[in-house]
Parts: structure tokens; sequence; C-alpha cells
């Protein structure tokens, strides 16, 4: 998901400098064009009401994720406002160095004013070929856009949370409040008709191209394609509704029958969380878009205090593209029920970034850690993620229950850490970072 960049630059025509502004308004379009991002630039500079309503108008029907301003000198602080006004997404502004511009000084004015609106915003200083302005801009603009598109999106909930796991319960109210997503059902019963009805031989197709990316089946043909037929059923119903992602009620009737469905989900960009845990369903969202990679979903399940790591795992649903090769992936049925069909490997080395979303109302909360996950044996049945953490276990299980994390850890490889923190800042929710 690239991040859509509103690119303004500002100046007043009584400061030194503000000749300049044609010319950093190009050379800023220029530089940022080699992020990963979509720049969409103003015609030329703004300067007052009347250049400001032109710019909004453009970011409006471009439909932007931030606005990214930059002061070629001091500006009057009233325009970006009646921008915002008119295309309320998050803001950057951006200083130049310069003693005479006063580009500095209006940038630290101009976020004095959005904090007392409230307005979502960061502040960056340096030349536009900066590194660590561009990062920060970057970083910014992911939480910005993952935030600005969810809430025009719809999530999918499939049946019911899990029985006796008040923790996931959720709000559609505090949903569409906080998040802004609307929040679409489908019984367990429709998507077992949906499945009855699926295509046989496209089934069968889907089925045979799994096993040839897996090391090894166990499953009977009859299982797989059963499994193949909940993945079509979840597909229809997700293209009918647009819908962005799936929580998916499955234990523990459907154990191993929507398990394979939720990774080959993720592949295609629709995210899926577990247990009807919409909470994690959000985060997953956030997270999987701004590292542009599915997830592992997994549940906290042991701990090592004398190599500080921890093992994480759930039944089988993650994507297969996450093993580390071909010949580690088993496809086999799930654990307790003995039944469908789920993809077992161990979790790949790599860099992580392990987070749980909460809460209701006000009290939603983001526990994250960035950590190492390292080499481990399939040490339970399922996609098992040992991950050694940046502190003690002790801290690591005292700071949790300190601010009562979930259990359920949504897992992605990179550090997403500043990402996250901005998606808090932005929707107005707790974080907490394990250290």
């Amino acid at each position: 998901m690239k991040p859509r960049i509103g690119l303004v630059v500002s100046y007043a025509p009584l400061e030194v400098g503000y000749e300049n502004a044609p010319d950093i308004l190009s050379l800023a379009g220029k530089q940022l064009s080699k992020l990963p991002v979509e720049i969409v630039p103003v015609e030329s500079a703004v300067y007052d009401i009347t250049s400001g309503v032109k710019a909004s108008e453009l970011f409006r029907t471009s439909d932007v994720d931030v606005i990214c301003w930059i002061a070629a000198t001091w500006s009057y602080d009233h325009v970006p406002v009646d921008v915002i006004n008119n295309v309320n997404v998050p803001l950057v502004a951006w200083g130049l160095p310069g003693v005479e511009t006063g580009s500095l000084c209006s940038s630290q004015q101009l976020i004095s004013v959005l904090t007392e609106l409230n307005h979502p915003r960061k502040f960056v200083f340096g030349e536009l070929t900066n590194d660590q302005a561009q990062k920060d801009l970057l970083e910014f603009s992911q939480a910005g856009s993952v935030t600005n598109r969810l809430k025009k999106t719809r999530l999918g909930m499939l049946g019911h949370r899990t029985i006796g796991m008040t923790e996931v319960a959720f709000h559609e109210y505090d949903v569409k409040n906080i998040f802004g997503p609307i929040v679409v059902y489908l019984s367990i019963d429709e998507l077992l008709r949906r499945r009855e009805k699926a295509d046989e031989k496209l089934a069968k197709q889907a089925w045979d191209k799994l096993k040839s990316r897996s090391g090894k089946c166990k499953v009977a043909d009859e299982d797989g394609i059963r499994s193949m037929k909940c993945f079509l059923a979840l597909q229809q119903w997700v293209a009918e509704n647009n819908l962005a992602g799936v929580a998916v009620g499955c234990y523990p009737d459907l154990m191993g029958e929507v398990c394979l469905a939720c990774g080959l989900l993720a592949e295609e960009d629709i995210v899926t969380a577990c247990e009807g845990d919409m909470n994690s369903l959000i985060l997953s969202y956030f997270m999987h878009h701004i590292g542009s990679s599915p997830l592992h979903n997994t549940d906290l399940l042991d701990v090592d205090n004398t190599n500080d790591t921890c093992v994480l795992s759930h039944c089988g649903n993650s994507a297969v593209s996450l093993a580390g090769n071909k010949d580690d992936i088993t496809l086999d049925s799930v654990r307790l029920m003995g039944q469908g069909a789920v993809s077992l490997y161990p979790g790949r080395p790599g860099e992580v970034t392990m987070a749980n979303l909460c809460g209701k109302k006000d009290s939603y909360r983001l526990t994250y850690a960035v950590g190492e996950a390292v080499e481990t044996e399939m040490v339970f049945p399922g996609i098992p993620v040992k991950v050694k953490l940046p502190c003690s276990i002790k801290a690591f299980l005292e700071q949790t229950a300190e601010v009562g994390t979930g259990h359920h850890w949504m897992i992605a490889y990179g550090n997403l850490s500043r990402q996250l923190e901005y998606v808090c800042k932005i929707i107005n929710i707790k974080s907490v970072e394990v250290n």
C-alpha cells in the first residue's frame, strides 16, 4: 500500500526567499518521488486562501492520505488550517534550514496550532535530501495511509467470537467511531452452504497447487479439497462485499476447515484473524499493509528465562509464503480436533514486530515489541515462532500484565514500531512499547 501524499510548498510574499518557492516545490516532488509513495503536488506554491482552496480541491479529488506542508518561508498558519478543514488527513510540517526565511519558525508555529486543534501532525526538519527527514515522512505517511484507508473499508465477521473469550469482545460502535470501518456478518451455516456449492474442479486445482508449494502432505485429498471449498466460499463473500479482512469464528467447530483459507486470503491482501477477534483483525490490517506482507497470528505459549525467548504459535493458519522454504511445510490435520487441513512449519528467523490490540472505547491499547525471530524446531503442532525479546522475560511478563495486554499476538517481519506509534497517535489510542 503506497501512501498518497499531498505536497504543498507555502510562502509569504514579504519574506526573504519567497521567490524560491516554485523551485522548492519542483525539487521536493523529485526527491520525495524516490520514496515508495505516490506524490500529488500542488500546481503552484500556496500563499493565501485562494491558492489554498485549489490545493484542497486537488487533494480531495486525489484522495490523499497525508499532507506534506513545506514552508519555503514563514507563512500564514490559517491557510493550512483551512486546507485540513476540507481535507481531514494528518499533516507533516516540514521546516527547511535558513536563518532569514523563517521556515523553521513557520513549521513549528503550524505544529503548535495543530496541537491546539488536536489534529494529527508530525514535525520534520532538514534539507529535502535529508535521509532522516525523508524516513520520518515515510513512516508517518505509512501510518496515515493505513488509518485513512481503513476508515473506508468493510470488515467481515464470520460466525461469532469464541465462547469463553470475553477478551476479544468488541462493539460495532467502538470499531466505527475509533477505527472507521463497518462490520459485515456471515453465519457459519451460510458459509457451509456456500462451501457445498463451491466448484469442485476449482477446489481441486487450488488444493493441488497448495500441495505443490509444500514439502509433505499428510491430509487426504477429500479433506484438502473441502478446505479449498471453504477458501472459495470466503473468497466469494469477500468479493461480494468488497471486504478488506475477515475475523473467523473458528474455535472449535471450524478448526482446520478455514485455516488454509486464512493464509491464502492473506496472500491476496485480505487480512484475517482467528477466534472472531475483530481487534486483532484491525491490527492485522495495519501491520500487513505497513509491512506489505502476511502476518503470523499467534498465542504466547511458552517462555525461556535463560535465553529471554518466547514461543508463539497458533493452529496453522499463516500463509505458506512465510515459511523459510518449501521443504519445511507439512500439510496436516489440525491439533485437538484431528480434522481439516492446516499448514505446519517453523517460523523463519529475522527481525520481527509482535503486537496486540485489545480493549474497548476509551480503553483501547496497542502493545508492541521488536525482537528477533530465531531458529526453532517444531515445538508445537502449528507454526511456532521463537522470538528473542528486547528485555528479560520477567520484564516482558510484568509489563504486559501491567497494561492488560491480550493473548493474541500478531507478528510481522521487520521493525514497524515507529509506524505503529504513529497509528496510535493518529487515532488517539494508547500505545505501549515493551522493552
